[in-house]
């Protein structure tokens, strides 16, 4: 111990030394025995709160919570807004090549070139009014979830508070 101070180790280390071996000639037993022997003073168990020892909620279960909390309709229009645009991604180059035939053939109007340009602008249209709508309803969920874990923390906090 003194050779450990003397080696510039400090106070701290040789103070922490001897008091362990303090409580070994108190005990009668060495600091290896109270090393691996299991601590009097701790219980040994840790009792578990009733809320954390339930088990995990299911995949169904979790689906069903966030089912409560989604706004159907807007899932379903964007939905059905991003395959409609989809559709029309087929569709564009089919007019594209019909329209390429028509300018070779000298057989190219106005209102063909037209044609395929609306269908591309609808196209890009109805793609971002698809994203815009399951953008919104994932907000929409993200306010309703946050709500909801807020409620749960004050009521936990409520809870705690009165006993």
């Amino acid at each position: 111990l003194r050779a450990g101070a003397a080696l510039g180790f400090g106070a701290a280390t040789g103070g922490l030394v001897e008091a362990a071996s303090a409580q070994s000639e108190a005990t009668g037993r060495t600091a290896s025995d109270a090393a691996t022997a299991p601590s009097e003073a701790l219980p040994a168990t840790v009792a578990t709160p009733p809320s954390l020892a339930s088990p995990p909620p299911t995949l169904l279960e979790a689906m069903r919570y966030i089912g409560q909390h989604i706004d159907l309709r807007l899932v379903l229009l964007g939905c059905v807004l991003t395959i409609a645009g989809v559709a029309l991604a087929l569709i564009v180059p089919i007019r594209s090549v019909a329209l390429l035939k028509a300018a070779q053939g000298g057989g190219l109007t106005a209102r063909a070139v037209l044609a395929v340009l609306g269908l591309a602008n609808l196209q890009a249209l109805l793609r971002v009014a698809g994203a815009a709508c399951l953008s919104s309803a994932a907000d929409a969920l993200k306010q309703r979830l946050r709500l909801s874990l807020f409620r749960a923390l004050l009521a936990q906090d409520l809870e705690w508070a009165r006993g």
